[in-house]
């Protein structure tokens, strides 16, 4: 019975693995692609500013936790060792990963908002 059994089962598998290449499970379609003539479309001009605003946004939202912790403004409660020694005033610690953790997103937000303000001067 045990034999049976695992032939059986091996049988199945191998059908499955036989049938599954004939399905397309990965081939999928995102309706939400943008491409870059989508965003030279001078209707897609808020949407563009609006982009750089809130990669902007974000950033400063990482640079005032940074500011907030370090001047006493917030105090840092919680298990994270770095904002505590941030609360602490210990800022010479270079493997503090959050005293440069706003530098990506600046970065983002500064080549978004001078692509948005490229696009949106070639509308006019």
């Amino acid at each position: 019975m045990n034999t049976r059994n695992r032939i059986l089962r091996s049988g199945w598998w191998l059908g499955m693995i036989a049938l599954l290449p004939a399905c397309d499970l990965l081939d999928v379609e995102n309706p939400n692609n943008l491409v870059q003539t989508d965003l030279e479309n001078p209707a897609a001009a808020n949407a563009i500013a609006n982009g750089a605003l809130a990669t902007t946004s974000r950033a400063v939202g990482y640079l005032t936790a940074l500011s907030g912790t370090s001047s006493d403004e917030v105090t840092w409660i919680g298990s994270r060792d770095g904002w505590g020694q941030l609360n602490e005033g210990k800022f010479g610690d270079p493997r503090n990963e959050f005293t440069d953790a706003a530098f990506p997103f600046m970065g983002e937000a500064r080549w978004m908002a001078d692509e948005a303000v490229n696009l949106i001067d070639g509308f006019a």
